[in-house]
């Protein structure tokens, strides 16, 4: 688990707080929000902060409920095991997530995620 975390931050997320537990890991990281945006993509900043353009507006928490979903889809973890730590009213946002470890879903599982969210094609 310690290795995912590592390979994560080689890949160049900058990551806050982390804990792990035999089955699990937990950290912080950094999102910045362009909602309104008119083409959806994901990157990574040169500070480390990941970078989602998406559709939604800021209006009514549409644009924080946007972000839980393209981070549980594109990471294949359930909503439930993200929690917006800071920033829910501005575009630099600090999200918690949890990473449990399964038969299914192994280290290879997650790495290959976060690559596809991480690394631009």
């Amino acid at each position: 688990m310690e290795n995912l975390l590592q390979k994560i931050e080689e890949m160049g997320l900058r990551v806050f707080n982390s804990a792990s537990d035999g089955s699990q890991i937990e950290f912080s990281f950094n999102v910045c929000a362009r909602p309104g945006s008119k083409v959806e993509k994901t990157y990574l900043r040169e500070n480390g902060d990941v970078v989602l353009c998406f559709g939604a507006r800021p209006v009514d928490g549409e644009a924080n409920r946007a972000i839980f979903k393209i981070l549980s889809k594109g990471l294949g973890i359930p909503q439930g095991h993200f929690d917006l730590e800071k920033g829910s009213k501005s575009k630099i946002k600090r999200f918690r997530v949890k990473i449990v470890f399964t038969d299914r879903k192994g280290l290879d599982y997650h790495l290959e995620k976060w690559k596809s969210l991480l690394i631009q094609r």
